[in-house]
């Protein structure tokens, strides 16, 4: 009896305690019986009910579509549909399906069957209703042998590859030896390298150590899924061994929950030392307790056996492979989007026509795992639950047997099956990144292309600010699109010439000369640790112990690097300062860009003073970062010549830093030139293509008969030379999309030691120019209003991605004075491209101007009582090239944008876009000019028996114009300015809009009278401060200008222009023509 009660009161006092233990944890009978009578809820992840949700959606519509064939409708609890309304649904979407894989963009039997299980799962999902088995046996059956039949789908599958230990050989020397198309930050590449080599090892998926945008915060590779341990070693103080713990697996949902673990040991070989680079994301993480650095690790004596390593608490919930941004390294996952992105322009990088994938590696260890192994082991290593899987899904479409030894009973070979079955075939070293600049020419010239932009230039008439940021995404978009189709195309063709030639030379054709690494060697010599990193992925021996700590240092350096601006050798700041002891300056307050360049122009400086030479004596060399004395320079430029090989000759500018300058390929090419001057370079792009437009390609007579640019090829047009520089020699693709000369700017095109001279430059004293206005003539309004010079798409010598706008950029302006006058304006029938810039002298402002308007108080005619007698200060004079230019220009209201004068002044705020839609294109004179030109001329003072040679003007334009093209420019041409140019004009007409007067501007007004032109203009120019004289008074310019905006931006947004008598009378009321006692 006293067993029994003991007994029962632990029972007792056991059920106690779980009754309390229920209630603390709120447990309530019956509280999820509705819940738990639903059968299979969480069965299916939340992308498969996507997927699921998906299909029933197109069900829906199907239904919806064809409701007088189809007497059915969806609901919940309704009955299924019969096996045959289904297989018309598969057809209604087949058919409204582009696949992939075939030429006819078929789908194929798995996809087709795949939409047919979605349906299936959300239907059921949806109504609650099921479709029987024997339906959808049927259904699946259907797809397979009818619709192949019928040609609706196609019976095939995407080859099988394996990525082969050669394939990540040649991968990941490329991340470090090859140039990318887009920068990746150098934490990525170490990510990157340690990311391939841990998936080579597991044969892991992707998602189990790279999660998706939507889990990043949740799920990734974490320090507490790894166990590093430090083993003693034969050869060395200790190696590295590390678990990995794979937690995401496929379908898993618990964080907790863990398969199995894989140990893997260190490597000798850098390619595939993978405890060395996780060491060395440890160290720049910080993650490791008590090892701050390699030298601590260096101290470690492994006498007494093993040393387990372990996290500091706050790093092991924190990811291993990190995102980088503009602004470093973050505490978030580096997601799968991000890394298969990385990944694809790595294999391009590489040579890779076939992208592998992750799962390329899965398949290669399973396959040498079974080899080794069995087929048992593969099934744990790749957490398969069914062991048919891996013979089934996992196999390359190439067998592994070697048939020919089993039947001749010899030992086998693999290289030809392993060639095969993995990516090398689809490898070619040198594979083009990029378009050649005549196909991306005529990709802008489809006429998909020029209606897109047709339409963006509408919509910017019309200030349709939504609709004009949709088609400007949709011309990007399309564009991207159309490049990417392109360079596919161009990239088989590519290697179809490849693998030819190689037939053809009989295997002995010379090996191309890559130059697909000047980028990565650039950065070699502003970080050292680059250049050996690749040297040692390229190398297959084994490093010792000490390289073994070199690379990891060298591992953590590059993931170190601040990458927001990158300094060249020794020009480092010192705790933020300028390095200069003569300077001393704060670095951060200085702008991203400028920080670099200061620096290194306070050492020219330092090193000036401490060699006691002037500063134009130094010379810095790009190509060894080191710096030198005029008197060394050309010697050491002749060293370099003898061992220079590099085409490229464009700028490269590298976070905010130019490391490599740019080079004139036509000087480097000239042996008969100094060595110095060969090697002459620019650190701006603009310069150095002024110099080549300026100094080289008007020299040369066309065809060509030999090489000019040190390459083999010879050119039959200006066209094919301009192509080949941005093809070969890398220079910006305005070479040829803008074939002309860069504006002027405060900056020329001197090379540095021009920059740093001592000797005066002569400059020319600005004169204050204008050209008169001219109105249009009948014949110009008849062929504007005629059917035939309706603007219509034809290919250009030189286009933009903007051809309509092209054709405004090719029409006369000035850049040869800071400022300008009004362009000239040409027939749509006999004028060439562009013309040549003209500035006749400025004449005097005419003081009756002032006359007929009214004042308000006297403070407005006082200021016009002063500049009208300012004027006789004005010392003015027209030179002998001025009266020159004067008989080549005339101009146009409808064809002069007022944006096209260049001086900045207060109240016209002109943009760097704004000014660069007007360079000029090629300087050319027009086919005619109106009487007014021809009067001005006669009434023109001339100085140094300056004469109008018309039989001069008339040879020169006969040769020049003989194989010009006729254009189409008319007043109402829609694409004569750029957008930022209309946004001046409309921004001025907004200021007509406040300004004191009666009249109200809308859609179809009248045009206002002269007097209250006059006065509005007069109101305007008075109220804005101008920074030429003294006293703030505008220039005449200034006062032009505002006419002109006025009448391009009424015209504009009333669709009435201004008569030409108001224009013409606005005009010649500021600027006067004289006799020849000259201006006044």
């Amino acid at each position: 009896m006293g067993g029994q009660l003991f007994f029962s009161e632990r029972d007792e006092k056991a059920k106690h305690k779980r009754r309390l233990l229920r209630e603390k944890n709120g447990f309530v009978p019956g509280a999820h019986k509705e819940e738990d009578s639903v059968r299979n809820k969480n069965k299916k992840l939340p992308k498969t009910k996507r997927l699921h949700q998906e299909k029933l959606g197109l069900w829906l519509e199907y239904v919806e579509k064809n409701a007088g064939q189809i007497d059915y409708k969806t609901f919940e609890g309704c009955e299924a549909p019969s096996h045959d309304m289904v297989k018309q649904f598969i057809r209604w979407l087949a058919k409204s399906t582009l696949g992939r894989l075939t030429e006819g963009k078929e789908p194929t039997v798995r996809t087709a069957q795949a939409w047919a299980e979605q349906f299936f799962g959300g239907f059921a999902e949806f109504t609650k209703t099921e479709v029987i088995p024997e339906d959808r046996t049927e259904v699946y059956q259907w797809i397979r042998n009818t619709l192949t039949v019928d040609k609706v789908v196609v019976n095939k599958k995407k080859q099988k590859y394996n990525f082969t230990k050669d394939d990540f050989l040649r991968v990941v020397s490329s991340i470090w030896q090859i140039d990318h198309k887009k920068f990746i930050p150098g934490l990525v590449k170490v990510d990157i390298l340690f990311a391939l080599q841990l998936y080579l090892f597991t044969g892991a998926r992707v998602g189990s150590f790279m999660p998706s945008d939507e889990n990043k915060h949740q799920r990734g590779l974490r320090y507490e899924h790894i166990d590093l341990v430090l083993f003693p070693s034969r050869t060395d103080p200790w190696e590295v061994g590390w678990r990995v713990n794979q937690v995401w697996l496929k379908n898993n949902r618990d964080s907790e929950y863990t398969v199995f673990g894989i140990g893997i040991r260190d490597s000798s070989k850098p390619q595939f030392a993978s405890g060395e680079v996780l060491l060395s994301l440890a160290l720049e993480h910080g993650a490791l307790f008590g090892i701050e650095s390699v030298a601590d690790l260096a101290q470690y004596d492994l006498s007494n056996g093993e040393i387990p390593l372990r996290w500091k608490k706050d790093y092991l919930s924190k990811p291993i492979f990190r995102n980088v941004t503009a602004d470093g390294p973050q505490d978030i996952p580096l997601t799968q989007e991000r890394f298969t992105n990385y990944l694809h322009q790595i294999f391009v990088a590489a040579g890779y026509t076939k992208h592998p994938t992750i799962h390329c590696l899965r398949r290669n260890l399973a396959k040498e795992v079974e080899q080794r192994y069995g087929s048992a082991p593969v099934s744990q290593i790749l957490a398969h639950r069914d062991p048919k899987t891996f013979p089934e899904h996992y196999q390359a479409h190439c067998s592994s047997m070697d048939t020919v030894s089993a039947i001749l009973n010899e030992v086998p070979q693999s290289q030809h099956i392993e060639y095969f079955q993995g990516y090398g075939q689809f490898c070619e070293p040198g594979l083009p990144l990029e378009l050649p600049a005549h196909i991306k020419e005529s990709i802008l010239m489809q006429p998909e292309m020029v209606e897109i932009q047709n339409r963006i230039e509408n919509f910017e008439s019309c200030n349709d600010e939504v609709s004009l940021r949709a088609e400007k995404l949709n011309l990007r978009e399309s564009m991207v699109r159309k490049r990417r189709s392109e360079l596919k195309q161009y990239q088989s063709q590519w290697v179809q010439w490849r693998k030819d030639q190689k037939i053809l030379s009989r295997g002995k054709d010379k090996p191309v000369l890559l130059e697909n690494d000047i980028f990565t060697r650039a950065q070699s010599l502003i970080m050292p640790e680059v250049g050996r990193i690749a040297t040692a992925m390229a190398l297959t021996t084994e490093l010792s112990f000490e390289e073994k700590l070199l690379f990891v240092q060298d591992l953590q350096t590059q993931c170190s690097r601040d990458f927001d601006v990158v300094y060249l050798p020794n020009e480092e700041p010192i705790e933020g300062l300028c390095p200069s002891k003569h300077c001393q300056v704060n670095i951060e307050s200085l702008k991203k860009c400028e920080r670099s360049a200061h620096i290194h122009k306070c050492i020219r400086s330092e090193k000036a003073i401490d060699s006691q030479v002037s500063e134009a004596r130094m010379r810095f060399c790009y190509e060894c970062m080191e710096w030198y004395l005029s008197h060394q320079w050309r010697d050491h430029c002749a060293e370099h010549l003898q061992t220079w090989q590099t085409r490229h000759c464009e700028v490269i500018k590298y976070r905010h830093t130019v490391i490599r300058p740019g080079y004139c390929p036509f000087c480097l090419s000239d042996s008969g030139l100094p060595a110095d001057k060969r090697l002459d370079y620019w650190p701006r792009s603009c310069n150095l293509r002024e110099h080549i437009e300026s100094q080289h390609i008007p020299n040369i007579n066309w065809p060509l008969s030999k090489p000019l640019c040190g390459c083999i090829e010879t050119f039959d047009s200006e066209r094919q030379l301009r192509y080949h520089l941005h093809d070969k020699h890398g220079l910006h693709q305005a070479i040829w999309k803008s074939p002309k000369l860069p504006r002027k700017r405060k900056r020329s095109s001197r090379t540095i030691e021009e920059i740093f001279s001592t000797e005066p430059i002569e400059e020319q004293p600005k004169k204050i120019r204008f050209c008169p206005y001219s109105p249009p003539t009948q014949q110009f309004d008849d062929q504007i209003f005629s059917k035939k010079f309706l603007p219509a798409p034809r290919r250009e010598s030189f286009v933009t991605e903007d051809p309509q706008k092209d054709l405004s950029k090719k029409s006369d302006s000035l850049c040869s004075s800071s400022r300008s006058s009004f362009t000239s304006g040409f027939s749509a029938v006999n004028s060439p491209l562009s013309s040549r810039p003209t500035t006749p002298g400025l004449e005097a402002i005419d003081p009756k101007i002032l006359e007929p308007i009214g004042y308000s108080n006297g403070i407005e005619q006082h200021a016009c009582d002063e500049a009208a007698a300012g004027l006789n200060s004005l010392n003015l004079s027209i030179t002998e090239s001025d009266t020159k230019k004067m008989s080549l220009s005339y101009t146009m209201r409808s064809n002069s944008p007022a944006s096209d004068l260049v001086p900045e002044q207060p109240g016209c705020d002109i943009d760097d876009e704004a000014r660069e839609s007007k360079k000029p294109s090629r300087e050319e004179p027009p086919t005619s000019m109106p009487p007014n030109v021809e009067n001005t001329l006669e009434n023109s003072p001339q100085k140094n028996g300056a004469k109008h040679d018309e039989g001069e003007y008339e040879g020169s334009l006969e040769g020049k114009t003989s194989d010009r093209e006729p254009r189409c420019d008319t007043i109402h041409d829609r694409h004569k300015h750029a957008a930022k140019v209309k946004a001046i004009h409309r921004r001025f007409l907004g200021v007509f809009r406040i300004a004191p007067h009666d009249y109200k501007l809308q859609k179809g007004s009248p045009a206002p009278d002269i007097v209250l032109i006059k006065k509005f203009i007069l109101w305007y120019t008075l109220s804005t401060r101008g920074r030429l004289r003294p006293d703030g008074r505008p220039t005449v310019i200034t006062t032009l200008a505002c006419a002109e905006r006025f009448f391009i931006g009424f015209e504009t947004a009333t669709g009435n222009m201004v008569a030409e008598d108001d224009c013409l009378e606005t005009y010649r009321a500021h600027v006067l023509i004289v006799d020849q006692k000259g201006p006044v």
